[in-house]
């Protein structure tokens, strides 16, 4: 059955996302999904930062959600606290103000991390429980990939089919 296989089975490597530091404009990484969509690219961006010791790593990802979301994120908080509100014109004036915040204000932070070798169930259950899209594949402490929900259910279409 092929929930047994291991989740490196399933994941994609690491070099086919784009990265982006923390720091950097949200417009930037607006740009570059953007970009990666027009190509058929995978639309997530890795985001990076330095650690102590001077090393890059991974500290979350964006993806179309977190973009989304993130530059109307002010706004939704307020609709939510007020109840309805007159949304004409709220988009494009979210986005002007959004755009410019860093990525680390909207990005989704690595909550949960799995290895390689382990069974596509535990991926399954991690992203349940964490409500996750997405997963980082480690081989010790190294990031090699991610596997996403979409894959599993390519998967499983695949083996109920």
């Amino acid at each position: 059955m092929s929930f047994e296989k291991n989740v490196q089975d399933f994941m994609h490597p690491v070099g086919g996302y784009g990265h982006i530091t923390s720091d950097r404009p949200v417009r930037q990484a607006l740009v570059e999904i953007q970009r990666r969509l027009d190509r058929n690219q995978r639309p997530c961006l890795i985001v990076i930062e330095e650690n102590e010791a001077g090393e890059e790593v991974i500290v979350g990802t964006v993806t179309q959600r977190e973009l989304v979301f993130g530059i109307a994120g002010h706004f939704l908080r307020g609709a939510e606290r007020i109840g309805a509100i007159f949304w004409e014109g709220q988009l494009a004036t979210e986005s002007r103000q959004s755009i410019q915040q860093s990525i680390r204000e909207i990005m989704s932070p690595i909550q949960v991390c799995i290895r390689a070798d382990e069974m596509l169930m535990e991926a399954i259950f991690l992203l349940n429980q964490y409500r996750l899209d997405m997963l980082p594949v480690l081989q010790g402490d190294e990031v090699l990939g991610f596997i996403h929900l979409e894959d599993i259910i390519s998967e499983v279409s695949r083996i109920a089919s």
